[in-house]
């Protein structure tokens, strides 16, 4: 018998090849497309849930009682990636809170209907009880029954405590604390808190978290923000400003408006994405040709005043003199900036410049004990100096003019001469101290100017006024001048003291001045609210 041997497959091992291959090959595509679809359905999750926390954030934002009402159910549809979400929410009143509830409902890529919720809870953190910002009861919203919240003073001389008023309730700044990044600029941190001093445990009242910081920035122009939903991405805001709930100042968070912005250079702080995009004031006029020349689009009213609408923005090159050159917003720069930013409902907030007033050496341990006659002294130079300069604002309405109202008021402001160092004293005893007063709209001076004129409310008016008192000792200018034939280290009769700092935000971030205007110093002294650099001199004297 004879075989004849067969070599390679036969057609039933090739069709079971196939078989095995194509399975193969289904499967591979069936899971690349599952993969594909978990991709963009957990992206639209993603997109989903920032819609939400969005929508809870702008529901949370409201200017006084009357908004606070009016808050309503509704509902959106918006497109993002090709995806069409509907955002839905309910608002229903549950004693003295409103409860939130918020769903998105889009179609996922399997074509399932998927959705996601957030919850929360919204109450006014004071009432508004009169005044530009509404009408309220004086108890309704002021969180009288919730829990207490001990707090524990500062130590002078580094910090101080000043009486907002006759019932107790007290108001001081931490002092700050500094941080230098790589990049060479700062952030400088520091907490401001009112409290009511007449309680066993001092109940907090307030807290105000705040970081200044400086930062290099390159400029982006004018970007289209036209198809994203709000805080998607975050959009530049007008300043957050001041306005009165209640008996205290709070922070009101400015609106998202079209405006220039920049981006942060590497080797920053933090916040400096934030400062970047946010800190230039809004256009003077809208497309429909309206004008915005208003308090609310500036970030300082005298940089607006000076360089006539919006402050510009600059590269600085030399060691002193200066040398600035201006960068245009279209151009892609390099830039200097520096921000203020305050924590806002869990979000720091780029916020009106600091505004310094005067700027004082003293003898630390004169500040030391809480109830000496030193203290008692400065305290009420304190009180004199804030309370002038808000009345300066309010009797002129030209930012640029407010230093003569001011030094008419301040002829009778307390001598602080018992507090400043003699002879003998080391550089080590010098406490440098700042007083800051914002600058206020024209509807917050008409408010004010009502307080002054209550006699029932007069003792009161500190509450109202929004200012820190800050100790700057490491951030300040520091120069001794040394008398004739004095060499010691220690002060000497016929010694000078000269401490000197810039108005605003650059000179509490411990920067140079970032602008010509920042840069200039015409020799005023700290009773001028128009200078650039506050500047006080110091004669020392025989102990």
């Amino acid at each position: 018998m004879i075989f004849n041997k067969q070599h390679g497959f036969g057609l039933i091992e090739v069709f079971i090849s196939f078989f095995i291959v194509a399975v193969t090959a289904g499967s591979l595509l069936s899971l690349n497309k599952t993969y594909l679809e978990y991709i963009r359905d957990g992206r639209s999750r993603e997109v989903a849930i920032r819609l939400a926390e969005s929508r809870l954030d702008d529901l949370r934002i409201f200017k006084n009682m009357a908004e606070y009402e009016a808050l309503a159910d509704g509902s959106e549809t918006l497109s993002i990636d090709d995806v069409s979400y509907d955002v839905v929410w309910s608002v229903v009143s549950n004693g003295a809170v409103k409860d939130v509830y918020v769903e998105v409902f889009w179609i996922g890529a399997g074509g399932d209907s998927e959705s996601v919720s957030l919850s929360s809870s919204i109450t006014p953190n004071l009432s508004v009880t009169r005044g530009p910002f509404g009408t309220g009861s004086d108890v309704f919203g002021t969180g009288s029954g919730g829990p207490k919240v001990e707090f524990t003073p500062g130590q002078a001389p580094d910090v101080v405590a000043i009486d907002l008023d006759d019932v107790g309730s007290k108001q001081e700044t931490s002092k700050p604390v500094v941080t230098v990044y790589t990049s060479g600029n700062k952030s400088v941190k520091m907490k401001t808190m009112t409290y009511d001093a007449m309680s066993s445990t001092r109940n907090k009242l307030i807290e105000q978290e705040m970081e200044t910081v400086s930062c290099n920035c390159s400029m982006k122009g004018l970007v289209d923000y036209e198809s994203a939903p709000p805080e998607y991405p975050p959009k530049p805001r007008l300043p957050t400003q001041h306005e009165i709930r209640g008996n205290f100042v709070y922070w009101d968070v400015g609106d998202i408006v079209k405006k220039e912005e920049g981006s942060a250079s590497s080797g920053n702080p933090p916040l400096c994405q934030q400062c970047c995009k946010d800190h230039f004031d809004a256009a003077d006029v809208t497309d429909e040709g309206i004008s915005l020349d208003v308090f609310d689009n500036w970030y300082d009213a005298v940089k607006w005043g000076q360089e006539g609408g919006k402050h510009k923005h600059y590269s600085r090159s030399g060691s002193g003199p200066f040398t600035f050159t201006e960068v245009e917003p279209e151009s892609g720069g390099a830039y200097l900036e520096s921000c203020r930013l305050v924590r806002v409902d869990g979000f720091f907030r780029t916020v009106q410049d600091w505004n310094l007033v005067v700027l004082n050496v003293f003898n630390s341990d004169l500040l030391e004990v809480d109830v000496n006659e030193s203290d008692s002294l400065y305290k009420g130079y304190i009180s004199k100096i804030v309370e002038c300069y808000a009345k300066a604002q309010i009797d002129n309405s030209d930012m640029l003019n407010v230093d003569s109202g001011f030094n008419t008021c301040l002829s009778g402001a307390p001598d602080l001469s018992p507090l400043y160092p003699v002879a003998g004293d080391g550089l080590d005893k010098l406490s440098v101290k700042a007083i800051y007063v914002d600058f206020l709209s024209p509807e917050y001076k008409e408010y004010l100017a009502g307080i002054f004129d209550d006699d029932a409310q007069k003792s009161k008016v500190l509450r109202y006024i929004p200012f820190n008192e800050l100790d700057v000792t490491e951030l300040a200018d520091v120069t001794v001048t040394k008398g004739d034939g004095n060499s010691d280290s220690s002060l000497q009769p016929g010694d000078k003291v000269t401490v000197y700092m810039g108005r605003s935000n650059s000179g509490l971030a411990g920067s140079y001045p970032i602008s010509p205007i920042e840069d200039e110093d015409d020799g005023d002294d700290i009773t001028s609210s128009n200078s650039k650099v506050r500047r006080t001199t110091v004669d020392i004297l025989a102990p």
